[in-house]
């Protein structure tokens, strides 16, 4: 019994605190080569939505809460692992959000307890496929 409340308080307080993800370590001492940070891989769009897929070599885990993309003032929750990965989430949106974005929004993403900073919306890497 002892070990449940200690576990439920040390829950309730991380719930409690959210963390700001700060820059690491790059892969080599080239620092045009990637980071360890998440970043934005691609944005696609087939003609009906859009597709923004984000890249973390050190994974997204899944947790009890869920990724929220924020764009601007614009909040997204649509995701999804691309092929199960968890270095891969992929946010939905629909065409009309994307056409309502401005162009060097401010993008993050965040799970409830560590924020992530993506940089700036670029919309001119937008890939059209079909």
């Amino acid at each position: 019994m002892k070990k449940y409340i200690n576990l439920l308080l040390i829950s309730c307080c991380v719930s409690a605190f959210t963390l700001q993800a700060e820059p690491t370590m790059t892969i080599d001492s080239d620092p045009a080569n990637q980071t360890l940070d998440p970043t934005i891989e691609a944005i696609k769009s087939d003609g009906n939505q859009v597709n923004i897929s984000l890249n973390n070599p050190m994974s997204f885990p899944i947790l009890s809460q869920r990724y929220e993309l924020n764009i601007g003032d614009s909040k997204f929750f649509k995701s999804f692992y691309k092929n199960g990965n968890l270095n891969k989430l992929t946010f939905i949106l629909s065409l009309e959000e994307f056409n309502g974005l401005a162009d060097d929004s401010i993008v993050t993403i965040t799970n409830g307890l560590v924020n992530y900073p993506l940089g700036t919306l670029n919309k001119s890497i937008l890939i059209h496929t079909k």
